[in-house]
């Protein structure tokens, strides 16, 4: 009697495959099962959404023009998932002098201000920032991107992908 193939081992060992990427990625945060629709983490931070935070960006961007620097230094820090990264900033004639790589997007107060403009662009899900008082300078920037609704319940999260910038150590440079 000529044996029968089964597709039963393969369609077993193809289940067994799936459960475990989902395991891994649910342990990962990467998806995550959304019992409520729409999706809570993939809507964008209430500031952004109510226009608090981009009044709070263009008043700073004034306080920070107002200043008139053009050559200063400070300290920035970059910190998320893969650690902190702490470099001294050197600005002369408004341009980053030679900055390190891992802060060459937030080596000028104006590229700061851009990272939040493109985070309220973007609608992140979480967007906390802190300008000083009489500068303008963003003191602290926290992102975390929205997450997304793949529909049917799932949603693709991404547990380390928020970053934090912040900027102290504000010092004018005398003109060269």
């Amino acid at each position: 009697m000529p044996r029968r193939r089964t597709l039963l081992p393969r369609f077993a060992a193809a289940v067994t495959a799936i459960v475990a990427l989902v395991a891994i990625g649910s342990a990962l945060g990467v998806l995550a099962y959304a019992e409520d629709s729409p999706c809570d983490t993939c809507q964008p931070d209430a500031r952004i959404a109510d226009g608090r935070a981009a009044t709070a960006l263009r008043d700073a961007r004034a306080r920070w023009r107002a200043q008139h620097l053009s050559d200063y230094s400070f300290r920035v820090r970059v910190q998320c998932f893969c650690g902190p990264m702490d470099h001294r900033v050197v600005v002369r004639g408004g341009r980053a002098v030679k900055p390190h790589p891992d802060v060459r997007g937030v080596s000028t107060v104006p590229l700061l201000f851009r990272k939040v403009a493109h985070a309220i662009r973007e609608g992140v899900h979480v967007l906390r920032v802190r300008y000083d008082t009489r500068t303008g300078l963003p003191r602290e920037i926290r992102i975390k991107p929205a997450d997304e609704d793949l529909g049917d319940g799932m949603v693709m999260s991404v547990s380390d992908d928020d970053v934090t910038y912040r900027a102290a150590r504000l010092r004018p440079l005398p003109h060269r």
